[in-house]
């Protein structure tokens, strides 16, 4: 299986060092996906209002091949 690295930024960038084997690149974008919500959800209630994260997956000579990201923006409505 191919070996994939996910290289993820929450402010800032933590390199993948190990790598994770995935079947295909659309199991990798999977992995990737799935990651998200996992971050965020670690570093929401100590994160500003706004903050973006990122994953960025590099095949195994570490080029990219795919990147999502979620941004999570909080307004007061309130006067």
């Amino acid at each position: 299986m191919p070996l994939y690295f996910f290289d993820v930024y929450d402010g800032i960038m933590q390199l993948d060092e190990e790598g994770t084997e995935c079947a295909d690149l659309q199991a990798a974008r999977l992995v990737a996906k799935q990651l998200l919500p996992n971050i965020a959800r670690d570093e929401l209630s100590q994160s500003a209002d706004s903050h973006i994260y990122a994953v960025v997956v590099s095949d195994a000579d570490h080029c990219p091949v795919y990147t999502v990201s979620l941004t999570v923006i909080g307004l007061w409505i309130i006067r």
